[in-house]
């Protein structure tokens, strides 16, 4: 406790840690344990910073105009526990219009990937919460459906799943137990040899490939039961889901929204100190551009 960083929400992060989480920082350095706790030391400290032990009062009251469109925008949702007591998480990538994100936050000076990076960190945060039997892990579906090949942007996708994987590999490393892709089509495998050298090597293992039908819906239910997974898998849940799509925001409607709204106060929980001003969004550093397909 004496090298934690200062703060009790960090000792907080540290003690509330089951034997399950503490194994999987302790995977991820080869069971060195003076690197464990170096890790874990630093994400505690990266928690503190960016306020990750409260994003899930912040973030969904977040009155920034990036916020607000990311979380009304982004095709992701947290559906429950599997059979296994794993959150599950569910994630429609490639209806995510990256080209036109990235357009808007060139135009505009805004951070609306940015915005989607903390939209993500809130829903693992979220999954996290929900862990009752402490397995320190859980699932996800990528749901690979979209209106054809030549409307997905792959180098948007890369650059985006690879900050992302950054990301749960440094704060929430072998979290994913099991990885299924979903309604996977004809080219999956040619996208997959890229992303595969894109996201932490102890996920290729643990991915299940599945391109639709009554095999798919067999293989999604013994994952989790029918009233989880989403009709559109052949379950029976009807949760609503952003649907993602082309984004038309006209130039400056993002810097227009901004106005006056930059330092609104966030609502708290009664009973609670009111928090501080929303972190900042920052532009993460640039990353290089992926191998193209074939």
């Amino acid at each position: 406790d004496a090298g934690a960083p200062a703060g009790s929400a960090c000792r907080g992060w540290l003690l509330s840690l089951s034997d399950a989480d503490l194994d999987r920082f302790l995977r991820i350095e080869r069971s060195k344990v003076p690197r464990a706790a170096e890790a874990l030391l630093a994400s505690a400290g990266w928690r503190r910073r960016h306020r990750v032990d409260s994003i899930g009062r912040w973030w969904p009251a977040d009155p920034r105009p990036e916020a607000a469109f990311i979380r009304d925008y982004w095709p992701a949702v947290l559906l429950g526990t599997s059979y296994a007591g794993l959150p599950v998480l569910y994630h429609a990538v490639l209806r995510v219009d990256f080209k036109g994100l990235a357009r808007v936050d060139a135009t505009d000076g805004g951070a609306l990937l940015t915005a989607a990076a903390w939209h993500n960190n809130f829903l693992i945060e979220a999954a996290v919460a929900l862990d009752a039997r402490s397995t320190g892990h859980g699932a996800v579906i990528f749901d690979m459906e979209s209106a054809s090949e030549h409307s997905v942007d792959y180098v948007g996708m890369c650059l985006f799943l690879k900050r992302t994987a950054s990301l749960f590999n440094t704060h929430y490393p072998l979290y994913f137990q099991q990885v299924y892709f979903a309604n996977a089509p004809p080219y999956f495998w040619d996208m997959w040899a890229v992303l595969r050298k894109l996201v932490p090597p102890y996920i290729g293992p643990r991915v299940r490939v599945k391109t639709s039908g009554e095999a798919q819906q067999a293989d999604l239910l013994a994952l989790l039961p029918a009233n989880l997974l989403p009709r559109s898998l052949g379950g029976t849940n009807d949760v609503p889901i952003p649907k993602g799509g082309p984004i038309g925001l006209p130039p400056g409607e993002i810097a227009e929204m901004s106005d006056g709204n930059a330092t609104a106060e966030l609502p708290v929980a009664r009973g609670t100190a009111p928090d501080p001003t929303p972190p900042s969004l920052p532009t993460p550093p640039s990353l290089p551009t992926p191998p193209s397909l074939p």
